[in-house]
């Protein structure tokens, strides 16, 4: 099999185009590669040029700068383009006044990333979520950019991620084969987009996510 980088067309030279002002669900479990998937994907998109919000609630800021230094993409040189809205271990008032900075930065074409939905749903409560979900909902319809949701597949019960699943414009699975780093990323839904949406072979890398190119999984 041929294997390439997630580069910088991004998904679209794999599966095809996202649409712009999508809210995208990328599911997947613990090490599967997901949250690397949307720290890559929007690492590209600073050196682009994008700006980029990204929501960390799972781990601190600095702990996600140094594991995405690890994969060779260094903050410092898209400093200019990419905010932390830092709500790491903070109480539920202030995770709400966060959540407002991060819905007023929804403007233009930024994208931007929730990591993770389950711990907002800790921290906020399932109704308060979905309210908040469909705020974002809104906000985006009248922008450009992409906005990723990150969640751990497994840890809320199966109805609450499908209803997720109903809530968002697209869901990207991310399957690891057990004890290998190598798994089957699936694009099961993606609204306003005419065409098929393929499975394809993924490995975690040193460089982060690489896609398999020659063939097709379904």
């Amino acid at each position: 099999m041929k294997f390439t980088y997630l580069g910088i067309h991004g998904l679209d030279e794999h599966f095809g185009k996202i649409p712009l002002g999508s809210i995208i669900l990328l599911l997947g479990t613990p090490g599967s590669g997901n949250d690397i998937f949307a720290m890559q994907s929007l690492y590209i998109q600073a050196e682009k040029g994008k700006r980029i919000v990204y929501l960390n609630l799972d781990y601190s800021q600095e702990d996600i700068v140094m594991e995405m230094a690890a994969y060779g993409w260094s903050i410092e040189k898209v400093r200019e383009k990419w905010i932390f809205l830092d709500a790491y271990n903070k109480p539920e008032e202030e995770v709400e006044k966060i959540w407002i900075e991060y819905l007023d930065s929804i403007v233009e074409d930024n994208w931007t990333a929730i990591d993770t939905l389950n711990t907002l749903m800790e921290v906020l409560g399932r109704e308060e979520t979905d309210k908040r979900i469909n705020e974002l909902r809104r906000r985006a319809r009248k922008n450009t950019g992409i906005h990723y949701i990150i969640m751990m597949k497994g840890e809320e019960e199966r109805r609450i991620e499908q209803q997720i699943k109903r809530y968002v414009d697209g869901v990207i699975e991310f399957k690891m084969v057990e004890g290998e780093n190598r798994g089957v990323i699936n694009v099961e839904k993606m609204k306003r987009r005419k065409g098929t949406w393929l499975a394809k072979e993924y490995r975690l890398t040193d460089r982060g996510i690489v896609i398999e190119t020659v063939g097709e999984i379904r």
